[in-house]
């Protein structure tokens, strides 16, 4: 059953964001759940993303409205079409199935790794321009890379009302996520076009996600195995080829990010629309490029940016 009206509008005000931000945070959770319940048998979901860093780890405080996951396929074999086909009709059989919930079949967008499914949900609230009017579904067809860990996710609303976690998902693990959120900041940055009509703002958010998360981060061999790894499966897809090792990519994107002061100014907004923590644990832009900086120079001792394209 949805929560009423003061109960979202409550929590919202003691997080200090709009009742929209929790409503749909509401919904979130029980799309997780009802993937995580009836999504069994290979290939299996695992959650990924930005997401699974605030809902899964609590490592960022910030809303994340995409659901991203990886598919293990197991012993299946992952270049079977099959195979991705039986689930995605599988995964619109289940979206229908959640009360209030409805699959945008029309907006299924399809590629060669990868599909993203639009979930449309019942709101009873405005939603402001920082947020979509629906969720969004985003399964990468490649398993992960190292052993996922099984994590609780709570609501908006349970974890402000301290009550117990309303689900358990198999979660990707924090180094690889941010071997992947490295590689996509890279190359997003690099390729950035702000005149392009699908041009995304937010790419800026890995960026932020990578500063949250370095405290925890182990950067060992394994690591920069990953990282090696996610830049790998990257340049297997034209519009993510940069054209150079990560390490040199890297130190572009830095540049970048350093001569442009639009970054800042987009970053700032993103922030600022998405931002559900204490106002004094916000991370600033010069913190978020400097721990960007701290990776690479950790990178670049491991042995990173030395290596071929």
């Amino acid at each position: 059953m949805q929560p009423d009206r003061q109960t979202i509008e409550d929590v919202a005000a003691e997080l200090g964001v709009a009742p929209a931000f929790v409503e749909k945070d509401w919904h979130a959770v029980r799309l997780l759940d009802a993937i995580s319940q009836r999504i069994a048998a290979p290939p299996t979901p695992v959650f990924a993303g930005g997401t699974s860093l605030s809902k899964g780890y609590g490592l960022i405080k910030r809303f994340s409205e995409d659901l991203d996951f990886r598919l293990d396929p197991a012993s299946r074999d992952a270049s079977d079409r099959s195979l991705w086909r039986s689930f995605r009709r599988r995964l619109v059989e289940i979206v229908g199935d959640v009360e209030g919930m409805q699959p945008n079949t029309g907006g299924l967008e399809l590629g060669s790794s990868f599909c993203k499914l639009p979930v449309q949900y019942r709101n009873t609230f405005d939603v402001p321009e920082s947020l979509r009017p629906h969720l969004q579904l985003e399964f990468s067809y490649r398993g992960p890379r190292r052993e996922p860990k099984l994590r609780e996710v709570s609501s908006l609303i349970g974890e402000v009302a301290g009550s117990t976690a309303e689900l358990e998902i198999s979660c990707l693990v924090p180094e690889e996520t941010a071997a992947d959120k490295l590689c996509a900041l890279t190359w997003r940055v690099l390729h950035r076009n702000r005149d392009a009509i699908n041009d995304d703002p937010t790419v800026i958010r890995h960026l932020h996600d990578l500063k949250a998360m370095l405290p925890v981060l182990e950067i060992d061999q394994c690591f920069l195995e990953d990282v090696r790894k996610a830049h790998d499966a990257d340049n297997d897809t034209r519009k993510r080829r940069i054209g150079m090792s990560i390490g040199e990519g890297m130190r572009k994107a830095r540049e970048k990010l350093k001569d442009d002061p639009l970054w800042r100014e987009e970053y700032d907004q993103f922030v600022a629309g998405t931002w559900y923590g204490e106002e004094s644990a916000k991370i600033p832009f010069e913190d978020a490029v400097s721990g960007f900086d701290h990776l690479i120079v950790l990178l670049e001792k491991g042995g990173l940016g030395v290596e071929p394209t």
